[in-house]
């Protein structure tokens, strides 16, 4: 059987999510929309600015494939939402472009970026696809060794987009993006339909925990466009994990990457979302079983 195309329809959506937006400004100053879907992993280039990875075989008729073909056998798919990109008045970038690797270093030093948000992201997304309802990845084990970590993201599909494609600042409040997934909800749930995931990371929460406030909208959102999710947390935590049991389907209420900041709010960041998926599995080990099997 054919692999599907995940790479080609999510363009054609990000295409078409240019266009209404370009509509709707009338194109004044231009459309700064960020890009982004199932990390690229094509050739490393620097651009200037930052370590970027380009999309498998670019300009043949071979783009894609490799992504594609990673998706396609992906055991669990991971989808981290976050809510914009903080452009800071500047230009936009493509998010799935992004290596996570510390730009004054060379590339294949692999050396992690120093900035929150993509170590967070880095950490997180190697924890959960290596913890089992046996073994729990600690932030210990991995936060000195960027070289492991980078090498697993370098081999290991995953996919990362923002709520609001539009351009942020350094900081987006929740009426404004909750206008922006209402203005163009329709083609950020084709989107994720596209993508597919089998775990939500939903960037956004408070402390008080989506479970009390409903606060994450990423993770509202999901709750309002046809995913039936159950709280499934414990007691004894302060984390928020949900359960779509006709689907298969996880979704983790998580702080945005960048907040808190310090060392011992990179822990709490991590364990809102490696040790509450970890917890999820002890009492439901079967999730680990291939999504891609049914």
């Amino acid at each position: 059987m054919a692999t599907k195309d995940y790479v080609g329809e999510n363009s054609r959506i990000l295409d078409e999510w240019e266009e209404r937006i370009n509509k709707r400004t009338q194109g004044i100053g231009g459309v700064n929309m960020s890009r982004d879907g199932i990390m690229c992993k094509g050739d490393i280039i620097d651009d200037g600015a930052n370590w970027i990875r380009k999309i498998s075989y670019e300009g043949t008729p071979r783009q894609g494939e490799i992504e594609n073909e990673k998706w396609g056998e992906a055991p669990i798919r991971i989808l981290i939402m976050v809510k914009d990109q903080n452009a800071g008045g500047g230009e936009t970038w493509d998010s799935s472009e992004t290596t996570f690797r510390k730009h004054t270093a060379d590339k294949d030093d692999c050396i992690l970026s120093r900035h929150p948000f993509n170590r967070r992201l880095s950490w997180v997304t190697y924890g959960l696809l290596n913890t089992t309802n046996e073994h729990m990845v600690e932030l210990k084990d991995i936060e000195d060794d960027d070289k492991k970590v980078l090498d697993f993201l370098d081999n290991n599909p995953f996919a990362l987009i923002n709520c609001k494609k539009e351009a942020g600042g350094p900081r987006c409040d929740n009426n404004i993006l909750l206008d922006a997934m209402e203005k163009d909800g329709d083609l950020l749930l084709k989107q994720i339909q596209n993508i597919d995931p089998d775990i939500f990371v939903c960037c956004g929460s408070t402390h008080n925990g989506h479970v009390q406030d409903h606060a994450n909208l990423a993770l509202g959102f999901l709750e309002t466009h046809g995913y039936s999710f159950k709280f499934m947390g414990r007691k004894d935590s302060m984390y928020d994990i949900y359960y779509d049991s006709e689907r298969n389907k996880l979704a983790i209420d998580s702080f945005h990457p960048t907040y808190p900041r310090g060392r011992s709010h990179d822990l709490e960041f991590y364990k809102e979302a490696v040790e509450t998926y970890y917890q999820f599995l002890q009492e439901h080990p079967d999730f680990l079983k291939s999504h891609r099997n049914k």
